[in-house]
């Protein structure tokens, strides 16, 4: 299974693997000083995160989000009223930051 694209040689693009995305994140965030492990995973929550604070509509947070379950979508909008916004961005600051 592959998630993104790789353009590590310019001739041509390869796909990047879960895991290899994941190292990514990883070294992103030891970069970024962040103190807890970082994953794709995290990163997916940051995203839902980011579109509920963006005020998307919780129907099509759900949609892009693929949860079949609006209670799941749901869950994420409740968790941000308990949650300082500042950490929250934290994570999306590393990828908009050139190496």
């Amino acid at each position: 299974n592959y998630i993104f694209i790789s353009f590590s040689n310019r001739s041509f693009c390869e796909p990047l693997t879960s895991d290899a995305f994941n190292r990514i994140v990883q070294v992103r965030a030891r970069k970024a000083f962040l103190n807890r492990d970082v994953s794709a995973h995290i990163l997916r929550h940051t995203g839902i995160s980011h579109l509920l604070m963006a005020q998307v509509s919780i129907t099509d947070v759900q949609m892009l989000a693929r949860h079949t379950d609006p209670k799941t979508t749901m869950g994420y909008a409740q968790l941000l009223r308990k949650t300082d916004k500042k950490h929250i961005s934290k994570l999306f600051d590393l990828f908009e930051k050139q190496e």
